[in-house]
């Protein structure tokens, strides 16, 4: 008598992210790698594997959206400093002595879509304002 193969269903691929390798059959031992797409962030395991009970090893990952770090602008710094920023974060610039920020700039914030709202502010010379 023949033992069917023991396999795990299908992982379906995060909103917006995919899977790296997608296999028709998922028999124990296989593996499956998930990315995200740009601007997102991976929350979870980027790999899982079918074990022998039928089921992955662990729950499939999510993406988040998040804003890179946008860099300071000439003559300031932006605070907080991070990696990446979540949507709702929003950046203060601060410049250096002698230097200001335009009054009617605003200030930049991450959206959901791991964008930007505004490009930081520039540090403009006192004598330039």
């Amino acid at each position: 008598m023949r033992v069917a193969a023991v396999l795990c269903p299908p992982p379906l691929p995060p909103v917006n992210g995919r899977l790296v390798d997608e296999g028709p059959h998922y028999q124990v031992g296989s593996t499956v790698q998930f990315t995200c797409n740009e601007r997102h962030q991976l929350v979870g395991e980027s790999s899982i594997v079918c074990t022998e009970t039928g089921f992955w090893s662990h729950p499939p990952p999510f993406c988040k959206a998040r804003c890179p770090y946008p860099g300071d602008p000439e003559h300031g710094r932006i605070a907080p400093v991070k990696f990446s920023y979540e949507p709702g974060d929003h950046l203060k610039v601060t410049c250096a002595t002698g230097y200001v920020v335009k009054m009617e700039a605003r200030s930049p914030q991450c959206r959901v879509d791991g964008t930007w709202s505004e490009k930081v502010p520039e540090c403009r010379s006192y004598r330039d304002v």
